[in-house]
Order: C-alpha cells, then structure tokens, then sequence
C-alpha cells in the first residue's frame, strides 16, 4: 500500500456508518504518519547505504594495510638477515686479518729472538777470542826480558 492508496481511498455511505469527519480525519492522520514513516525508512536505507559503503571502504584500507604491514615485515626480515649477513662478513674478515696480523707478529718475533741469539752467540766468541787474545798478549809480555810486575799490578788482578 502506498501514501497515494491511501490518500485516494474513498468510502461508501451508509446509514448509521461511521461519521465521515471522523474518517477522513483519521485517514488524514494515517497518511501523515504514513509519510512520516516512509520518509524515515527512506532516510535510514540512505543511511544504511552510507555506512555500507563506509564499512567497504574501511575493508579495502583493513585490507591494503594488512598488505603494507605484511610487505613491511618482509623487508624488515630481508633487512635484518643483510645486516646479519653483512656483519658476519665484517666479523670473518677482521678476524682472518687479525690471525694474519698475528701470525706477522708472531713471525717478527721469531726472527727477532733468532737474531738475539745469533748476537748473545757472537757476543760470546768475541768475548772469548778478546779474553783469549788478552790471556796471550800478557802470556807475551811476561816472555820479555827486564819486565817484572809491580805489586800494584799484581794486587789489581
């Protein structure tokens, strides 16, 4: 039934029927809040459409930032195993040239001992060949004839 059926609903006359005031007033009344009621239903689809195109547009962003955030976490993670990646090289090469600076030093070290021991060695038959060429110099000058040792000379040694 719409507003105009009952706005255009005519009845017929009949003797002690209802007074015909009383109906067109009702009818009067029936069809205002008739209109009422349908422009209430109407604003409220309009509404209902409104809110449905607003629930749709937030399942596209819902949808597009979960589509963000799970693009996000997956450069994060690339990120993070790069870096990981990246330090480990850095970690591998400063200790392969850590070992190598190492094994110089330790190399240098070696050499360095080898030549002090050569130097103590040599410093060792120079002393001995210099004490062996005093013992025969004085051995020579005691041969000399006229050549007496002094005391002084005696209690020095």
């Amino acid at each position: 039934m719409t507003l105009q059926d009952i706005n255009d609903r005519k009845f017929d006359k009949a003797l002690h029927g209802y007074k015909i005031d009383d109906v067109d007033d009702f009818i009067s009344e029936l069809s205002a809040e008739y209109e009422r009621v349908l422009q209430e239903n109407s604003d409220l689809k309009h509404k209902m459409t409104i809110l449905a195109d607003k629930i749709q547009e937030y399942r596209e962003a819902e949808e597009s930032l979960k589509a963000a955030l799970a693009s996000a976490q997956r450069m994060g993670d690339s990120v993070t195993m790069d870096a990981r990646r990246q330090g480990e090289a850095i970690i591998a090469d400063a200790k392969e040239k850590a070992e190598r600076a190492m094994n110089s030093v330790n190399l240098q070290i070696l050499t360095e001992r080898r030549k002090l021991e050569e130097v103590k060695r040599e410093t060792q038959i120079f002393k001995g060949r210099l004490l062996s060429l005093y013992k025969s110099q004085i051995t020579m000058l005691e041969t000399i004839p006229g050549l007496e040792r002094s005391e002084d000379e005696e209690g020095g040694q």
